[in-house]
């Protein structure tokens, strides 16, 4: 809650989650997940899993194959990767 993690684009801060469950948290939280504070300032939180789609399941794994810049496809694994002699990890 009280970590500052950077600064949104538009100057405001950018802070960890702040502790709850979902409904906790969005009584908390503005629709663009920011709040005023006392002092006056204003400040984003991010959320954890749980507090955005009420689950901590895991999501899928994303594809892990990439394009090589010679435009060839290749398995993304540091073994595959490793082999084609190029230095990219």
């Amino acid at each position: 809650q009280d970590t500052l993690l950077g600064y949104a684009i538009d100057g405001f801060p950018l802070y960890g989650p702040l502790e709850g469950s979902r409904e906790e948290v969005d009584a908390r939280l503005d629709p663009c997940n920011g709040r005023d504070l006392p002092d006056g300032s204003y400040r984003y939180h991010v959320r954890t899993l749980g507090q955005v789609d009420g689950a901590a399941e895991p999501r899928p794994r994303r594809n892990t194959s990439s394009v090589s810049p010679s435009g060839v496809r290749t398995d993304a694994r540091a073994d595959v990767l490793a082999s084609t002699g190029w230095n990219y990890v």
